[in-house]
């Protein structure tokens, strides 16, 4: 066959290529040594450095109390953005922005979550933390239209970065005042049961040790999947959109709308958790998810579009609410910073999957160039979503707690913590 000397060229040339390397200097091992164990222990060691981190934080938010994570992390605001407008080093700038965002990220995630459950009550906890989603999603769209009118008037340049930096300050120090000052008239912020005699890493080995830890890990490790669906809308919808219609002008509009619906619905649907168990939400959210990509079946246009986003909305509404709901209910008194950090892994997962999934079947069913059947893709990722349905199913014996909120948890107030 023709195609012989071209298949025995080939495989003539990676053995020659294979044996050449043998006849490199000595410093071409030792650098694939160093990627290897460099490599090992960057993998390994990151990711498993970012779960101990991430629970020592949970535990400082338990140690410190609401009111002085609030103050410390606004004062570490004021010190980086500060320091970044007067001393141009861009070394200066790595360091502090990849040392203390790390302490501001983890302190608010775990703090706001922790204030919520110490000023709210059992009968209105649940719209607390919808109405947390919507805080969330206003200040995601004010700050959108924030950068794209201060990119208008000063363009991508160092001056509109500077205009920006100066802002963060002045929100840091809004924060600072209020961290300091109004947490004063609060009740609960200052008489919250900070236990001084035990440090984080003490809180945090008590409770790893508790089993509602290791089934609430179970919970939100399942929980990343749907999460991952949710965000395919910002991940694989813009590129569908280029794709199969060869337009996204829209799509900021697209998202707008889909930030004002989680808004309007956080609020409407949490009443949701009169009629069904925060995990029987769980399960509902992940199976309208779910739903939301088969509306491509009836082709790719912006009525489609919008029917996804519409149904993703409430799903997305329903779930995340109720994922940070649940994570409230399974912690107990002075132990929620640890509780309410582990969702930080939920949403590294979730973006994990949503990259993987969303990426894999980008390529093989809606690629660049070639034949497409970008409807698939779409199936794909309604087929990996019905997965998560499934566990939360399959495993709602062992993961679900009766958290009604007008009745006490038996399984969180039998802890020997009480």
């Amino acid at each position: 066959m023709e195609s012989d000397p071209l298949i025995k060229g080939y495989f003539s040339s990676v053995k020659d290529s294979i044996v050449s390397l043998h006849y490199t200097p000595g410093e071409f091992y030792l650098t694939m040594a160093m990627e290897f164990f460099l490599k090992c222990s960057f993998n390994f060691a990151g990711y498993l450095l970012s779960i101990f981190y991430i629970e020592v934080m949970g535990g400082l938010v338990d140690y410190l109390g609401v009111k002085h994570s609030y103050i410390i992390t606004s004062i570490t605001g004021l010190i980086i953005f500060t320091t970044i407008v007067l001393i141009e080093n861009l070394i200066v700038h790595a360091t502090l922005i990849i040392t203390g965002f790390a302490v501001i990220a983890m302190l608010t995630f775990t703090s706001v979550r922790k204030a919520i459950i110490l000023s709210t009550d059992l009968s209105n906890r649940s719209q607390g933390f919808s109405m947390f989603n919507v805080v969330l999603y206003i200040s995601t769209i004010m700050f959108g239209l924030f950068s794209e009118l201060l990119f208008y008037l000063q363009g991508v340049t160092m001056d509109a970065f500077k205009s920006f930096f100066y802002l963060f300050i002045g929100f840091y120090a809004i924060s600072l005042f209020l961290g300091i000052f109004v947490s004063k008239l609060t009740r609960n912020w200052t008489d919250e049961k900070k236990i001084y005699e035990k440090g984080p890493l003490e809180i945090m080995r008590e409770v790893i040790n508790e089993k509602r830890f290791w089934r609430l890990s179970a919970v939100l490790s399942v929980s990343a999947i749907p999460i991952g669906t949710l965000y395919q809308s910002g991940f694989a919808l813009p590129i569908y959109m280029e794709r199969e219609i060869g337009d996204t002008s829209n799509y900021g509009i697209i998202i707008a709308v889909f930030a004002l619906l989680i808004i309007i619905l956080s609020p409407i649907l949490t009443p949701l958790v009169e009629y069904f168990t925060i995990y029987e939400c769980l399960i509902i959210g992940t199976v309208i998810l779910g739903i939301a990509p088969l509306v491509f079946i009836f082709g790719a246009s912006y009525y489609t579009i919008m029917a996804y986003v519409i149904i993703t909305a409430i799903g997305g509404t329903i779930f995340e609410c109720r994922v940070v709901d649940y994570s409230g209910y399974a912690g107990y008194p002075g132990r929620e910073g640890i509780f309410f950090s582990l969702i930080a892994y939920t949403y590294s997962f979730g973006y994990i999957v949503t990259g993987i999934v969303g990426g894999i079947f980008l390529e093989k069913y809606c690629p660049e160039e070639g034949d497409k059947a970008c409807w698939a893709m779409w199936y794909w990722i309604a087929g990996v979503d019905a997965i998560g349905a499934l566990l939360f199913i399959v495993f709602r014996k062992y993961l679900e707690q009766p958290m009604n909120p007008h009745e006490p948890d038996p399984y969180i107030f039998s802890s020997h913590m009480h």
